[in-house]
């Protein structure tokens, strides 16, 4: 589990809860758009404190998408609710967008198009139209192709507004004693498959089936990441590479992985690395 080296005091935590709900007071009643991690959690439960401090309604919003583990279902619904901010789910199509399916470095742009589509109707059809959303100051800095679709479909950013880092969200989240305060990320399925390999609905499934099956191993953290040919590379933290390679483990890790249509299976001695598959591209 991760943990902060210099925590906020209870005051300094606090002063982070004003910035950030002078922003929702500015924004006015808003629909969440609603993942489960805790950069959402947090904006979710932000706008339930802005609600019940200005007399407004909010709600919160989930794609449910081909490339969400369905084991998250059951997990988002319960933190909705432990947030205390009305809740639904609602379809995405993104496999059916040729571009999306090609998985080029944009692919994340067209996704997130597609998802925001759907996530304004439902936001307009429950009376609650401006949609929010949970990037963070540090996401700015990284590579989100999706952010720009963010900003074409008019969404508001109240975690970059209010000029709060992944760490102040963390914090945030411990002040507001949030179960996802901790939360590793987790982007979805897509993410994990090697940029020009067409993404479907089976190679979604295959990487779902791996990391299901190495997590309930214990190993964390853990990206199964899919290449040509049926190659999979596993991430993971150099202290897992023991357990991995063990003959036990191996064998049986072996067989499961090529039931689920694996070719090869490796494990990167480079470790545990977001975004790895950038490093094959040239952006």
């Amino acid at each position: 589990m991760m943990q902060n080296t210099q925590e906020l005091s209870s005051a300094g935590r606090e002063k982070l809860a004003e910035r950030l709900l002078a922003v929702m007071a500015e924004l006015g009643p808003c629909t969440v758009a609603f993942s489960g991690g805790v950069d959402s959690c947090v904006l979710a439960r932000a706008a339930v404190e802005s609600a019940r401090k200005n007399g407004w309604n909010t709600f919160a919003v989930t794609a449910e998408s081909p490339s969400m583990p369905r084991a998250d279902l059951e997990e988002i619904r319960k933190i909705a609710q432990e947030i205390g901010i009305p809740h639904e789910f609602v379809r995405t199509e993104e496999l059916q967008l040729a571009e999306y399916r090609a998985n080029g470095t944009d692919r994340c742009f067209h996704c997130k198009r597609h998802i925001l589509a759907r996530l304004k109707e439902t936001a307009q059809n429950a009376g609650l139209a401006q949609l929010a959303e949970g990037s963070n100051a540090d996401d700015l800095h990284d590579f989100r192709p999706g952010f720009r679709a963010v900003q074409e479909h008019g969404v508001r950013s109240p975690l970059c507004e209010a000029g709060l880092t992944k760490k102040n969200v963390r914090e945030l989240a411990h002040f507001w004693n949030l179960s996802t305060a901790e939360k590793p990320s987790t982007p979805c399925l897509a993410t994990r498959i090697a940029y020009g390999l067409e993404i479907t609905q089976e190679r979604l499934a295959q990487i779902e089936f791996a990391e299901k099956w190495l997590a309930e191993k214990g190993v964390s953290p853990l990206r199964v990441r899919l290449h040509e040919n049926g190659l999979a590379r596993i991430e993971t933290t150099p202290e897992w590479f023991p357990f991995l390679t063990c003959p036990e483990i191996r064998e049986e890790m072996l067989a499961e992985f090529r039931k689920a249509g694996f070719t090869w299976v490796s494990l990167d001695l480079a470790g545990f690395q977001s975004g790895s598959l950038l490093q094959a591209v040239s952006l």
